[in-house]
Formats: structure tokens, sequence, C-alpha cells
């Protein structure tokens, strides 16, 4: 049964940061409302419903009128984000230290993921994103300056890795659940995994309550049906073991790569490094997908930054990073088109550079299909530089 239903029109005010003189110190911001209603009547809203999972949020699950709404909120969050970064880096001079860009975002109170802690606000909602960040400081508290995290994560897994993107995350709760509306008004509750998601229809809270219960998805639900990832089911490009009616397999897939290698239509690695030895770290992550209902196909590095804090341990903190997603060949399978370079850089916890539909969007194929050793994420900390093969994670 549903309950606090509440009804909220998509308008959120994201705050900025805008210029002001060295000598003064008081914060100057300004507000910029965005609004996103692609018909009159459109609204999104939080219920709180009973999936089976115990929780002290107000409202545990987001509704969209459609998956298009989705889209554009998730798109809109992720500009708000993109844009204070960049407004308060115009402001500071270059050069400056870790400590130096700590103290300047302290100073005017700037926070990179205020305008996604807003809007969750603005919605009383318990999102994936924020779950994730409380679960990643408890996974850093667990951190020591001489573990190697890439070998940590075998056994502890870092929750950041999650397989939901950034950009989603503020979207879905901590279940990795919403309800979008079909092209009937009917509410359809989506479960994702990462071999794919289930849609659950006619509210049948009973069966997302048993799902909750397994560790993957079932088929043996009266109103559930589980849809398997392109990736899952396309044999002929992601050539990996696929069981119908087991869709539980461990991520990465296993699979035996001929001499010229697969080509892949989807694929995530994580690396860390130690720019620093028991003071600062990176994470570089690359990764790329096709379509899915809730997101755009994309191909994104992302370098994530981390100081190993006095008196705290480690935590994630701003640095002067750099990410660039780079191609010597296509996207399709190694044919054809591929994209000029992307660069992103800055002063900031973590930075991406992808390629979006528009960039990826050729006559044949608007999804990229990689192979190995053509598509590249170069990720920088001030001088320190690391190269990864989007392909298999290999480190150039």
């Amino acid at each position: 049964m549903r309950k606090h239903n509440l009804y909220i029109t998509l308008c959120f005010s994201i705050l900025f940061l805008h210029s002001c003189e060295k000598e003064v110190v008081e914060e100057n911001k300004t507000s910029e409302t965005l609004n996103y209603q692609p018909e009159s009547t459109t609204s999104v809203y939080a219920i709180n419903i009973d999936n089976g999972v115990s929780n002290s949020c107000t409202n545990n699950i987001l509704v969209f009128p459609n998956w298009e709404t989705f889209k554009q909120i998730a798109k809109q969050l992720d500009d708000a984000w993109e844009q204070g970064i960049e407004n308060i880096n115009a402001q500071m001079a270059p050069e400056l230290t870790d400590e130096e860009v700590i103290d300047y975002f302290n100073q005017y109170g700037f926070n990179e993921n205020q305008p996604y802690v807003d809007f969750e606000a603005q919605f009383n909602f318990c999102s994936l994103r924020a779950d994730l960040a409380q679960k990643e400081e408890e996974w850093l508290s667990r951190r020591t300056d001489e573990e190697n995290w890439n070998e940590v994560i075998l056994n502890d897994p870092d929750p950041d890795n999650h397989f939901i993107w950034d950009e989603e995350r503020p979207l879905l709760n901590a279940q990795n659940e919403v309800i979008v509306k079909n092209e009937n008004g009917e509410d359809i509750i989506y479960k994702f995994y990462e071999a794919g998601y289930v849609e659950i229809k006619n509210n049948n809270y009973e069966d997302l309550r048993e799902l909750n219960k397994q560790s993957g998805p079932t088929y043996q639900l009266n109103d559930a049906l589980f849809i398997p990832s392109e990736a899952q089911a396309n044999g002929d490009i992601n050539p990996y073991p696929y069981v119908p009616g087991d869709p539980t397999q461990p991520w990465p897939p296993v699979y035996h790569e001929p001499d010229y290698g697969y080509c892949l239509d989807r694929n995530r690695h994580v690396k860390y490094f130690e720019p620093v030895h028991g003071e600062k770290r990176i994470k570089t992550t690359v990764k790329f997908r096709g379509d899915t209902p809730f997101g755009n196909a994309k191909v994104k590095a992302k370098t994530k930054h981390y100081n190993d804090a006095w008196l705290v341990g480690w935590i994630s903190g701003p640095s002067q990073i750099y990410a660039k997603v780079a191609a010597i060949g296509g996207l399709d399978c190694g044919q054809g088109f591929y994209p000029a370079a992307i660069t992103t850089s800055g002063y900031r916890t973590k930075v991406k550079a992808q390629w979006l539909p528009q960039d990826i969007n050729f006559d044949r194929q608007k999804e990229p299909k990689i192979v190995h050793n053509h598509v590249f994420g170069i990720h920088k900390r001030y001088d320190y530089i690391k190269t990864l093969d989007f392909y298999d994670g290999e480190v150039q």
C-alpha cells in the first residue's frame, strides 16, 4: 500500500558560487532554478513502499511518468554538478596544493554533491547515491596506508564501484529500484541487476519483497519478468556464458578471447594507484555501455582522488585531477568512425570525460562496440599519469 504520497513538480534550485574579489570572504551565491516539464501535467513524486527492506526513510522510492523524464532529470542533475565545480574552479588560482584547495572549498562552504543533496532533500528521499556515499566512508575508514587497494577490493569491495552509474544513483533507491509509468499510466516497478532488470506489474509488492530476499532475479514470481541486458543476451557480441533462468552470474564475465579480441558493447574496469605513498591515492575507472532503459549509450573515463587526512584517515577529497577519453580505432568493433578525444580537469574530488550519444552516433551503429587496444582512458593527478584500455583494463 502506498504511504506518504508526496507530489512534487520537478522544479529544483541549485546553488552555485559566483565570482568574488580576493579580499571578500563572504560567500556569494545565486540560485538557478532548473525546470523540466515535457507535458503540462508532468510530475515526479516520492512514496514509501514496503519492499521488504527496513529503513527510516520518509520516502524510499521515486515515481516517474516515463523514462524520458527519468533520463532528463538525471542529465539536469549531472549538468548542475559539473557546472557548480566549473564555477568555483573559475575563481581559483592555478597550481594550488591539495590543502589550499580544501581550505578554499571550506571557506565558501562548497559541496561538490550539493545538487544531489538538494534534490534528495526536496523529495525526502533515501537514494542509492546517499547510501553508497555512507558505505564508501565506512569502507575508507577501514583502509590503511600499507594496503594495496586493488587486492583489498577482492574481499572487501569498494561500494562506490557499484554497477549503477553515478548520474542515475540519485534517482534509484538503495535496492536499485524505481517506479516508471507505462503508456497507460500504470505503475511498473523496475529493479536493476548487473545482469539486467526485473519489471513488476500490478503493484505486486509481494514479488518485490521476495526479490529482496534473494541474491538475484528469478523467473518464478507472479508479476515479475526478468529482462537480461542486451550484453547478456547478445552472444555474438559478448560470447560469455549466459544460462537463461540463471542470470546471477559474476561480473566481469568469464570468456575465452581469440587473438583479435571479441567485440564488447559494455565493460567496466577499476584500478587504484598511489601517487604519493601513504598520503594520496587515485581511482581510475573506464566503462562503457549501450542504451539501457534508464540511460543512453556512453563511454566514460573517471578519476577519483583520496587523501589520508590527519586524525581522520582516508577520505575522498579534492586535488588537481584530469580525465581523458581517446581512441585510435573505430567504435564499431575497431572499424569506422571514432570521436575526437575529450578532456576534463580541475580542482575536484572526481572528474569524468565521456562520449555521449551525439558523440558516438554514426550511420550504422549508435552504440559503442570496442575491441582491444583501441579506446583508452587517461588519468592524471598533477604530473602523475596512468592510461587504461577500456577493453580489458590493461594499464599502458
